[in-house]
């Protein structure tokens, strides 16, 4: 489990609390954002990995 958190945190670079799936509530667990910057950052870094990955291939197929 301190594995799983400590790649979660690395990869996210925010802390992040992992629970036992056999532990968490059957309904689901709303995620609670204490920031609100947090999701646009998120969703800023999906898009430049996702550009990133685009222009890679665009280079090899250009090759």
């Amino acid at each position: 489990m301190v594995k799983i958190t400590d790649f979660l945190e690395n990869s996210a670079e925010i802390p992040a609390d992992t629970v036992p799936l056999h532990n968490a509530p059957s309904k689901g667990v709303r995620l609670i954002v204490r920031d609100s910057k947090l999701h646009v950052i998120f969703l800023g870094r999906t898009l430049s990995k996702a550009m990133d990955r685009s222009e890679t291939k665009e280079r090899v197929n250009a090759c």
